[in-house]
Parts: structure tokens; C-alpha cells; sequence
């Protein structure tokens, strides 16, 4: 029968690859290992490989174009001549209103019990304010979560002797920023490049002229 393989993810982040190229043609035999493709982030490129043995069928995926993520690259078959099954469609094929949702997204429909092709995007992405538009306007709000305890908006006063005095605007401002970090920024983590070697090539500093 005959199956399909999956553009691959390369990175969590990316919904996107680029199809570098494409190294096999209809009706070739392919070993599982063969490589079949190459695609590319912004970050790293790998080759494609064949999950099993077969003829190529078709592909479906295009040379120097973008490819989502999880659609269909090509089909195998036990035989050259096979057929694809005609109820065959793309796994993660969207239209051009919907969008995959990011994380924040995708967790809030699902404590909503609403699909991602019922809330249209303003972006590449479906994002939490594009649900929260859809649903002000068709008249609906977010309920707390069950068992979700309250955010505290303010701080209790500390049960110590002393004064309160007017915070500055940048001391104020570093406040808020702060407190919206704990309370509603989402764990995450930042990729940086680190050269251990940074300056330890730089000539020591002259002694300054006493002259």
C-alpha cells in the first residue's frame, strides 16, 4: 500500500523549511537511509532520508520553495506503478485564512474547546489576541480556568516599621515590567552563541605615561 513521509521538523520553532533540493525522481527505487532531500532553516541544514523502502510515487514537495512543516514531500510504493489512494490529503493542509496556532495559542483553545480553523489570523501565526478578537466579537469571554488561583495585582504591604515613598518613573517602570514578567510571561529560553576565546587574544593594556 502505498504511504507518504512528512517534511521533517529541524527546528521546535519552525514551522517552515526551505526545500534545498530534491534528489530522486518519480518512479526511482529508494533504500530506507537513501537520501531523498535536503532542507534548510536559518539555522541548520539536514538531509532527508528515506523512512523505508519503495518506489517513488509522487512528490509533492517543490525545489526551492518553502514547505510547512508535516505536509506531505513524497509518496512510496511497494511497485512503480501503484496508485495513491484518492482520499489522500495533505496532513496539516490549511487554507489561507488559518493558521497554526503558536503555544499560548493552541493552550487557550484547548481550555476553550474551539478549533484552529474556526478563529481567523491577522498573521502568520494564530496568536491568543486573534482569539480573544474573535470571541469579543461574537459576544464571548474567557472564563478563569478551573482551579486557576487569581492573580495578585498588587502586592500585600510588608508587615514592617517604616515609610512608603513615590517610586520614580524609571524605578516605577522597572516594577511593572517585572511583575508582568512573573505573572504572565511563559517559561522559556534564549539561544545564544558563546566564544569562551573572546579576548583572551587582546594585548594587555599599556602602563599610562608618567612622563
Amino acid at each position: 500500500m502505498a504511504s507518504y513521509q512528512t517534511v521533517p521538523c529541524v527546528n521546535i520553532n519552525d514551522e517552515f523549511v526551505d526545500i534545498v533540493s530534491i534528489d530522486v525522481k518519480p518512479g526511482q527505487y529508494v533504500n530506507s537511509g537513501d537520501i531523498v532531500a535536503t532542507v534548510e532553516t536559518d539555522k541548520s541544514m539536514i538531509d532527508v532520508v528515506a523512512e523505508q523502502a519503495g518506489y517513488v510515487l509522487r512528490i509533492d514537495g517543490t525545489e526551492k520553495e518553502k514547505a510547512r512543516v508535516g505536509s506531505i514531500l513524497f509518496w512510496l510504493g511497494e511497485a512503480a506503478d501503484e496508485p495513491i489512494p484518492e482520499q489522500a490529503s495533505d496532513p496539516v493542509a490549511t487554507d489561507s485564512v488559518t493558521r497554526q496556532p503558536t503555544a499560548k495559542a493552541r493552550a487557550l483553545l484547548k481550555r476553550l474547546g474551539l478549533a484552529a480553523g474556526d478563529i481567523p489570523s491577522s498573521g502568520e501565526r494564530l496568536s491568543v489576541a486573534d482569539i480573544e478578537t474573535w470571541l469579543a466579537r461574537n459576544g464571548k469571554t474567557i472564563a478563569p480556568a478551573t482551579g486557576a488561583a487569581p492573580i495578585a495585582r498588587q502586592d500585600p504591604v510588608p508587615a514592617v516599621n517604616g515609610e512608603l515613598e513615590a517610586l520614580s518613573s524609571e524605578a516605577a517602570g522597572m516594577l511593572h515590567a517585572v511583575t508582568w514578567h512573573r505573572d504572565h510571561a511563559a517559561a522559556g529560553y534564549i539561544e545564544m552563541e558563546y566564544d569562551p576565546n573572546r579576548g583572551k587574544s587582546m594585548p594587555p593594556a599599556m602602563p599610562p605615561n608618567t612622563n
